[in-house]
């Protein structure tokens, strides 16, 4: 053995030199940039030339910033674009000039439509309830919105679709703050979602977000503030389901279609299977407030969900529920109308979302292509079937590839890819879709339904 102390090889040794710190990254003009020196003339002339009016430069063009690694290019750029004097964008001072555009005048407007669309999209990012509100009462009062869009192309009409399944669950999370977990989170229970329905029908405040909305959706002003509520919550389940099944019903003859990515078709389908969510907790209190037999009900219905309620406290919300829906002019209207045509409540809901495709509101549906379509997504990105199939089907000649905002929307897909937030999504679906073993079981689909 021998003392590393008096071994005859040269050691490495470190000395820091004091006031030294070492950039792994490029400065900013907010940062405190003591280690980037001088260059103080060609930053005013690269300005200058950056500043000055289109066409009335001889230096318009691109410029090359070269130089060793470490030698503050990027900082360099930082600088030279921080002196530019600030200009607003030609689109936000149109909207200071002239007020806040109005959607019904759009329809010709396809770059300007869907530019408002994102716009309005980033205001509803912000969660602050004052600027939310305010967005939603100027464009809900529009008339070319959602289902009642008249004049439009594909891309406009999937557009308008989206946004305005998009004011509705915001209108809906200012009505029920408790659920927006389930659109983001994708936390869902059919007991606690029964919980904040029972929750939204008899609180008053309710009454005051609808009446600053001002949807013209009621018959007239002599509707109880109670009936309105109860309206209301039809409304936003019925107008989103049908403009996300509109969505998905232009999107699926799309095959490998480079207008939009996978993972934006398969939230369509996702969103919708939320919302489906709530309108089979209305569709089982409707069905309570028909049976004759609650007792019979409330056992059928812990079995078809094969979930450990606890029956005291579903029987007292099913219940306190009924109580408040069964003097509503809305349930009395359903009602009438069994009468006359022999649909049932249920059935005159589902109507309104989409009269002859019912089967396609299923969860099992719902939920296995949202699956798919994330999968689809990833494999877009690792080489993977959904790739090679859409190779496959480009037309060079048409311009397939031409379309410049598809290869943003590829970049922000892979983003998402990377970052996990595509595979988070389809751990969640996943164990949502393959733990629901009443889908498998042959008995659930010979029972009878008719809950006399």
């Amino acid at each position: 053995m021998f003392n590393e102390r008096y071994f005859s090889n040269l050691h490495n040794m470190i000395i820091p030199l004091y006031g030294f710190n070492h950039y792994h990254s490029a400065s900013n003009c907010e940062e405190n940039t003591e280690g980037f020196i001088g260059r103080d003339s060609i930053i005013d002339k690269l300005s200058a030339w950056l500043d000055a009016p289109k066409g009335k430069t001889a230096y318009s063009g691109a410029y090359l910033i070269t130089g060793y690694r470490g030698m503050g290019k990027s900082s360099f750029v930082h600088k030279a674009v921080a002196k530019l004097s600030p200009k607003p964008h030609g689109f936000i001072e149109k909207i200071r000039r002239f007020g806040k555009p109005n959607l019904d005048n759009l329809s010709n407007s396809t770059d300007i439509e869907i530019i408002l669309y994102k716009y309005y999209h980033i205001c509803f990012l912000s969660r602050r309830e004052s600027i939310i509100m305010d967005v939603l009462k100027h464009t809900l009062s529009a008339r070319q919105l959602g289902c009642d869009k008249i004049i439009s192309s594909l891309v406009q009409n999937i557009q308008n679709l989206r946004f305005k399944e998009e004011a509705n669950e915001q209108t809906l999370f200012l009505l029920m703050p408790s659920y927006r977990k389930a659109f983001v989170k994708g936390e869902r229970n059919l007991l606690d979602t029964l919980q904040i329905i029972d929750k939204y029908l008899h609180n008053f405040n309710s009454d005051i977000i609808i009446n600053q909305i001002g949807l013209d959706i009621f018959k007239d002003n002599s509707t109880s503030n109670a009936d309105k509520r109860f309206q209301f919550l039809i409304y936003l389940i019925t107008d989103s389901l049908f403009c996300l099944n509109k969505v998905t019903d232009i999107l699926s003859p799309l095959y490998s279609t480079t207008l939009y990515t996978n993972m934006y078709i398969g939230e369509c389908y996702e969103r919708e299977f939320v919302w489906n969510h709530i309108l089979i907790v209305l569709r089982e209190v409707l069905y309570y407030m028909q049976s004759k037999d609650k007792l019979a009900f409330i056992n059928g219905f812990q079995q078809r969900y094969k979930y450990k309620f606890d029956e005291s406290r579903i029987s007292y919300l099913f219940s306190h529920i009924e109580k408040f829906v069964k003097d509503c002019g809305t349930y009395k209207e359903l009602l009438a109308k069994q009468e006359n045509t022999g649909k049932d409540p249920v059935e005159s809901i589902y109507d309104k979302v989409c009269p002859s495709s019912h089967r396609y509101l299923t969860s099992s549906y719902l939920i296995g292509n949202a699956v798919d379509f994330y999968h689809n997504a990833v494999e877009m990105h690792t080489c993977g079937k959904a790739y090679k199939e859409m190779m496959s089907t480009l037309y060079f000649l048409e311009d397939d590839l031409f379309n410049n905002s598809c290869y943003f929307k590829f970049a922000t897909e892979l983003y998402c890819l990377n970052n996990g937030y595509i595979q988070g999504k389809i751990n969640k679906l996943e164990k949502t879709y393959y733990c629901n073993k009443a889908l498998f079981n042959i008995d659930n689909y010979l029972n009878d339904k008719n809950y006399e």
